[in-house]
């Protein structure tokens, strides 16, 4: 836990009193709570803690770019978390300014290329999943930049080598022509 707080900035382990750490425990304990967050409140910088859901920083009046919440799911529901598997029960992560912004980079970066690269899956499944993650991916894409002012398309990740057989290949004809279709609604 302590490790992943220590990329909040200005978190001491001075603010991490009995109170913070017995609500930790809890989480850790307690079958009915699977999520737990993190944060410091701005201006203050006092530690708080959630059992249900981060501040959202438009309604709490913080800048985009001062917010960073730590946060912490248990992977199986609601099972108690056991010390020496923290590592496979435990998701724990960060988002760091606008928790859109920091979807699309952390999707681009490590989800999108991981989840293309599986290739253990039946056919159909493969196809509809790649559909249905380029039709997310340019939804977030347009979001996260029309929030900002910009206009940016999404272009899918995919891999041709050959235009030739590019050409023929029906299935990525359909995923781009279903992109563009997109770009002109």
């Amino acid at each position: 836990m302590c490790n992943a707080l220590g990329s909040l900035d200005e978190f001491s382990m001075e603010k991490m009193d009995n109170d913070k750490l017995r609500r930790f425990h809890d989480f850790l304990e307690n079958a009915s709570y699977s999520k737990f967050f993190v944060w410091l409140e701005v201006g203050t910088y006092a530690l708080r803690t959630s059992f249900d859901a981060a501040p959202l920083f438009f309604e709490s009046g913080m800048k985009s770019e001062e917010y960073q919440v730590c946060f912490f799911l248990k992977r199986c529901g609601n099972d108690p978390v056991v010390a020496s598997m923290l590592s496979t029960q435990l998701l724990v992560g960060q988002i760091d300014g606008n928790p859109l912004d920091d979807l699309l980079q952390k999707m681009n970066a490590e989800y999108v290329p991981k989840l293309l690269g599986e290739n253990d899956w039946p056919d159909g499944v493969r196809k509809e999943f790649q559909a249905n993650l380029n039709k997310f991916m340019a939804t977030i894409t347009e979001e996260s930049q029309q929030a900002k002012g910009r206009t940016y398309l999404y272009i899918p990740e995919e891999t041709i080598t050959d235009t030739h057989t590019a050409c023929k290949d029906k299935d990525l004809l359909q995923r781009l022509e279903s992109t563009v279709i997109y770009w002109t609604r």
